[in-house]
Parts: structure tokens; sequence; C-alpha cells
């Protein structure tokens, strides 16, 4: 069964998306490329004496301290320092200079000031230069924190604070921001012992454009049919008599996780939102839904399985 757009109501604006879209062929870093890096992102997080191990995913070098581990599938890079992340008795950790200001939905959040925030994201420039990370298409840093709060048994607040501050950088091609796990650099600090920050994880997977090939979409009604409205999940939902309500929606290129091949990036629709059951059910869902239908990657000789998945 096929859903309609009656079936569906929308409190979000649905995105540009273009009749014409690219597919951008990607090339995967190999190990040889990455050898150097490894051994730098390993000497700059002390893990000292490591020993290397070929894993399902590609190669780790690993110590007590920590690791540094690289994937094979997208040549993406990952690192912890496990005695930091182990350091602290709960999530939350005492920064210096710590503000609480209003994020983009109104919620209050607690935030780095603007010399820590500074600081965090000179510490996080330098990972990407030791790291060899490809930031040609890479956009500003944003910076986030966790946020930490502690009840009593009556639900008191006793306390609240924040935890991980994280210094990430998304990607865009050609007008398009690159969706899914395998696009983004990323830094996750926590405060040191001396009002320092210590770099806790860094993690960056990108794969570099190499041409592309223009693909034929057709109109926004034809991208929704593609994925939106043949939703295996939205549709059973339906048929149960739930109401659908789609609250965030996001049309761009589909980058997989740093875990699986990947020769070309792809357009995807994300999309985020409530389903209401009968007797006051409700449950929120979010996916990545194809915007190209089998036929249309056919038509410019395009394919692989991982056309379409969402992970």
């Amino acid at each position: 069964m096929t859903l309609t757009m009656d079936q569906i109501k929308f409190d979000t604006r649905i995105p540009d998306m273009p009749g014409r879209v690219p597919v951008v062929r990607v090339k995967t870093p190999c190990l040889h490329e990455r050898e150097g890096n490894l051994k730098r992102l390993s000497d700059r997080m002390q893990l000292g004496e490591v020993t290397r191990v070929d894993t399902r995913y590609g190669v780790t070098l690993a110590s007590k301290r920590g690791e540094v581990e690289f994937f094979a599938d997208s040549g993406g890079m990952w690192t912890a320092d496990v005695a930091a992340l182990e350091a602290g008795e709960n999530e939350m950790r005492k920064w210096d200079g710590l503000e609480r200001v209003r994020d983009g939905s109104g919620n209050p959040v607690f935030t780095l000031g603007r010399d820590q925030a500074a600081k965090a994201q000179e510490i996080a420039r330098e990972m990407v230069e030791i790291g060899g990370f490809d930031m040609t298409h890479a956009g500003k840093p944003q910076l986030s924190m966790v946020q930490v709060a502690e009840f009593s048994e009556k639900g008191e607040t006793l306390q609240e604070g924040a935890g991980e501050a994280t210094i990430s950088f998304g990607y865009a091609l050609e007008g398009l921001p690159v969706l899914g796990a395998g696009a983004k650099a990323q830094v996750d600090l926590l405060p040191g012992a001396r009002g320092d920050m210590t770099v806790a994880t860094a993690f960056h997977v990108w794969r570099a454009p190499e041409g592309s090939i223009v693909m034929d979409l057709g109109s926004s009604e034809a991208i929704l049919d593609a994925g939106l409205l043949r939703d295996p999940e939205l549709e059973a939902a339906v048929a149960k008599e739930g109401r659908i309500t789609i609250q965030e929606m996001e049309f761009g290129l589909m980058s997989l996780s740093a875990v699986h091949k990947q020769g070309v990036l792809f357009p995807i629709l994300r999309v985020a939102g409530r389903v209401d059951l009968p007797k006051e059910e409700h449950f929120f869902f979010g996916s990545y839904l194809p915007a190209a239908t089998p036929e249309a990657y056919a038509k410019i000789g395009v394919g692989g399985d991982y056309l379409g998945r969402t992970t």
C-alpha cells in the first residue's frame, strides 16, 4: 500500500528538493595513506606502547590508555583516551567558565564561555591537522555539550551541569548538505585537572569526491513517492489507524557510516516525526528515506547494494 499526502500532516516546511541532483563518485583513503596520521594521533593521545591488531573493520593500535582505529571501508579514523573517559564519577564534569544560554529551540542549556569555547576550537583544529582530516568541504565548527542533571527521589533538581564538550564539523557538496554518519569530523573534550582540556575522543570519516553524474529525480511529489510514501513502518501505522505527523525534513546526499563500502553519495531524505495510534498510544520515529527510484539509478548506469541504505 502506498501512502498519500492526505494521510500525512506536515508540521514543518517541505525542503527545496531539486529535480536534478549530482550523484557524487567518491574515493576511499587506504591504510597506506593513513599510517602516518594514525601514528601521530597515537602520539598526541599519549597512548604509549601500542599493540597493532587486525579487526573486523580495519586496524587498531591499542594500549592500556586508549586506542586509534582505522576503518578500511571508508578510510575513517577514531581515537579514544579511555583513561580520561573513565576518570569521572559520572557524566557531569567540572568546567571553568560554564554559561547557561538558550538553544535554537529556546531551551536553557549549558555551554562554554567565549574563552573556553575558543580554546576548545583551537584544540579541535590541532587534532584536525594531526589526523590529516580532509576539511576541503567541511563547514564551520559547532560547539555542543552533554547536558547533565541529578534529581532526588521526589523529582527535585539536586544539581545541573554539563559533561563532554563536542566540536563538530559537517560537510556539504554542490549546495547540498551531506547527511548520515559518514561525513563528519568531531572532537570530544573533557576538563583537565589544571583548568586545561583533554581530548577524550576524536573521529573523522569523509570519502573525497572525484566527480559526479547528474540524475533526474522529477517533481517533489515523485521524490516523496520514492521513499516517504512507501515507507513500511508508516504504512503499517496507517493500517492501524495511526496519524502521521512529520516534524523535521532535510534533503541532501547520503554518506554511509565508517564500516560500509560506498562508491557514490546519493540523494536522501531525512525525516523525523510522530505517529499517534488509537487509545492515546504514540511513538516517535526518525529515518533516512530514498529520494530516487531504482529506475533513476539505472538510467545513469549507477548500481550498488548500498543505494538507498539508511545507515
